[in-house]
Parts: structure tokens; C-alpha cells; sequence
């Protein structure tokens, strides 16, 4: 199984390019590693399931993406899913 990141699948993106979740969260509150569920094509990002690689600015205010695997995906929700058993 290769996960290794594909880099068409990467963009770097201005915090004023997405909304997230109806502008409630902005891209500066994220982390690296944090998961972001895109609905609609935007900011050079097709609809799926992305992952923040690093900030390129101190502010924040840019953010390196990359699009998360099937395989990345179900092994997240097999381990959420693991950690709520065990709560």
C-alpha cells in the first residue's frame, strides 16, 4: 500500500481563499496534521478530505495542504473509532 504523498495532490492556500465550516473556523485556529473536509471545488482544492502540512507565514495566513488518501482516511476513522471504545 503506497501512502506517499502525490505532489498534484498539494497546494498552498490563503486564509482568505476557503471558508471553513460556514466561517466559523479560520485557518489561522487550525494545526498541522488537522484534518479539513472540502464540499466544493475552491482555492486550487477539489472536494475531499485535506490535511494541513505546515503554515507558510508566522501569521498563518498561509497554509501548505495535501489531500488526504483513501487509506490515510480509514485508518483516521479506524483509530477515532478505536479511541471512543476506550474512552
Amino acid at each position: 500500500m503506497d501512502t506517499t504523498p502525490d505532489t498534484a495532490t498539494e497546494t498552498v492556500i490563503n486564509a482568505s481563499d476557503i471558508e471553513l465550516e460556514g466561517g466559523d473556523v479560520m485557518l489561522q485556529e487550525l494545526s498541522v496534521g488537522d484534518p479539513v473536509e472540502i464540499e466544493q471545488p475552491t482555492a486550487g482544492m477539489s472536494p475531499g478530505i485535506w490535511r494541513v502540512v505546515a503554515f507558510e507565514t508566522d501569521d498563518r495566513s498561509r497554509a501548505r495542504m495535501r489531500r488526504m488518501t483513501r487509506e490515510e482516511i480509514e485508518a483516521a476513522r479506524r483509530s477515532e473509532a478505536f479511541s471512543r471504545i476506550y474512552e
